[in-house]
């Protein structure tokens, strides 16, 4: 076991966090007993004395070395002459419990970031994937109204054209018809005198 994680025992043992464990030894804030334990440093001097000012009764060799146990005085530092078979088990049993369950909950912590980590980028990438959708059903439908458009406008065109020619057309058929009754109406006069010109 690392000083990192005996450290981080001695902060569960009194039930704490790093902040609050780190200003019962006169700092400011967790940051610097965090580091110690994330990057596994030893702490300095400085601060080793601090911790066995505050907490008495905290093994040092223990925290420094992992040697012995945590806490000075506790009923479990027990001679092993002392120790019947069973308690013996039983002290081995717990040890290896404690190991297990700290390495069970370091792999917890791990796999719990990459959950974490995992989903944010898959949200990231479901994000910019909605986005580049967005985009393009932006851009189909500015692309759809604007045929649309041209299409509407092209119909429109063609009706008034058609409309203009059914008008010419019209116009000529009417000037047509004027001028052939005009010519009928000339003859017409011809045609009634000379049947009299006979007789």
């Amino acid at each position: 076991m690392s000083i990192g994680n005996r450290l981080n025992l001695v902060i569960e043992y009194y039930n704490m966090t790093h902040n609050s464990f780190a200003k019962s030894l006169g700092m400011h804030n967790g940051s610097n007993i965090k580091r110690l334990i994330t990057l596994n440093r030893s702490p300095q001097i400085s601060t080793v004395k601090k911790i066995s000012q505050a907490y008495p009764n905290l093994n040092m060799d223990w925290l420094r070395t992992g040697a012995g146990k945590m806490i000075i005085g506790d009923k479990t530092d027990i001679r092993e002459d002392d120790l019947t078979v069973t308690a013996k088990q039983i002290l081995k049993k717990l040890d290896e419990d404690r190991v297990y369950y700290d390495s069970v909950r370091k792999e917890m912590n791990t796999i719990k970031f990459k959950e974490l980590f995992d989903n944010f980028e898959s949200l990231e990438g479901k994000v910019e994937s909605y986005a580049v959708q967005a985009s393009q059903t932006v851009n189909d439908k500015l692309n759809e109204l604007s045929k649309n458009y041209n299409d509407s406008f092209l119909v429109a065109l063609d009706k008034i054209l058609r409309i203009e020619q059914d008008l010419e057309n019209i116009n000529t058929f009417m000037a047509q018809a004027f001028e052939t009754e005009k010519i009928k109406s000339k003859l017409k006069p011809k045609l009634k005198t000379k049947p009299n010109e006979r007789t």
